[in-house]
């Protein structure tokens, strides 16, 4: 998880089993390649351990393991 998705985390009243069941039982709504490198970004959309609603971008680190790269609760109430 990077600094920045901490942060973001924190400051949407989030933690890290939040963050888990968004990507395990949520949808992948987007996925976008960096220009400059090509990785892939995944964005995640699913319901939180408190039934609100998140979303998370993640890409693949060189390792092949997992890179949380932000965080954030979005507005909307159903998915």
């Amino acid at each position: 998880m990077t600094l920045h998705a901490f942060e973001e985390m924190e400051d949407d009243a989030l933690d890290i089993y939040d963050i888990e069941h968004v990507i395990v039982n949520g949808k992948i709504v987007d996925k976008q390649r960096e220009p400059l490198t090509g990785e892939l970004k995944y964005r995640f959309k699913g319901q939180t351990l408190s039934n609100g609603i998140a979303e998370t971008v993640v890409k693949f680190g060189f390792n092949g393991k997992a890179v949380i790269i932000t965080v954030f609760k979005t507005r909307q109430v159903k998915l």
